[in-house]
């Protein structure tokens, strides 16, 4: 359905799932909500962790158990995958859970190229948030719409340098403000063998998530009815890790959240040097142009 020209895909209680008029690549409405990214996660509960170490896997995640966060429930029931999301290390608490299970960008597009598909999935606008929906996928989807990174003015935008961007906030359908950002999430559908790849090439890192006791949202987005199990801060959490055997967290916190491993830390597009290469690219992309102005 198309209301204003957008292209609504799902309608829930309190969220939408759409597109823009002018597809995916219409998302940006300030250079300086591109953020650079290193690293993306997956961030599970403690008692999530240490069933995945007990298989040595992570589990796949069905449709019918996010039917909220996606409009595929209602087209690609059989569709199984593995969440990531972009590692933001200004965030002081997680909502997601204590643990992140870490993994290079560069790493994982090496993997993924040329044999995976990338498709734009969705953006969901929640009532003051927003999550744009990427999916890896070695099947093809006629139905979803292809996606490149190298397009300036999407959720997520790879530069000619290698620089990895994602949007710290996005365009909403209802035009009302992200009072807590848009957040970056790819929907990993992945083989036993991409899988059991994946686990290996993550590093599990302990997060904070200590303010889950607290009665309000954007807390725990597991718990939001229930006490959250294990509410615990960083330092707890480290103690259950090396109790399972890793035992050079301290040193890894730092390069692992924050850093290409080559010391340069994610930041806002505030300082000239970032903007300066933005603008370069702005300079001599059209598309970007249309976006902007």
């Amino acid at each position: 359905m198309a209301t204003g020209g957008h292209q609504i895909l799902f309608r829930g209680r309190t969220s939408v799932a759409w597109m823009p008029e002018d597809g995916p690549h219409a998302l940006l409405m300030s250079l300086l909500d591109y953020r650079v990214f290193h690293k993306i996660a997956k961030t599970v509960h403690i008692d999530e962790f240490e069933t995945i170490q007990q298989s040595q896997c992570f589990p796949q995640q069905k449709l019918s158990v996010a039917k909220s966060m996606s409009h595929l429930l209602h087209r690609e029931n059989d569709l199984e995958f593995i969440l990531y999301g972009v590692v933001d290390p200004k965030e002081t608490t997680n909502i997601y859970g204590n643990v992140s299970f870490v993994l290079d960008m560069t790493k994982f597009m090496s993997h993924c190229q040329p044999s995976f598909n990338i498709y734009y999935v969705e953006t969901v606008d929640f009532k003051k948030s927003s999550a744009t929906h990427i999916l890896f996928t070695r099947k093809h989807y006629d139905n979803l719409t292809k996606y490149d990174p190298r397009i300036f003015g999407g959720p997520w935008f790879l530069d000619p340098a290698g620089r990895h961007y994602w949007l710290s906030n996005a365009r909403r359908f209802d035009r009302k403000t992200n009072d807590y950002g848009h957040k970056l999430e790819f929907m990993l559908e992945f083989g036993q063998d991409d899988a059991l790849w994946l686990y290996k090439e993550s590093v599990p890192i302990p997060v904070d998530h200590q303010e889950a006791h607290v009665n309000r949202r954007h807390i725990c987005l597991r718990n939001r009815v229930v006490p959250c199990p294990s509410p615990f801060d960083r330092k707890r959490t480290k103690e259950i890790l090396v109790a399972h055997g890793f035992t050079q967290l301290e040193n890894e916190i730092p390069s692992q959240l924050s850093s290409s491993g080559s010391g340069e830390e994610t930041a806002p597009l505030q300082d000239n040097q970032q903007s300066e290469q933005l603008s370069g690219v702005l300079s001599t992309n059209e598309r970007a142009r249309r976006c902007l102005f």
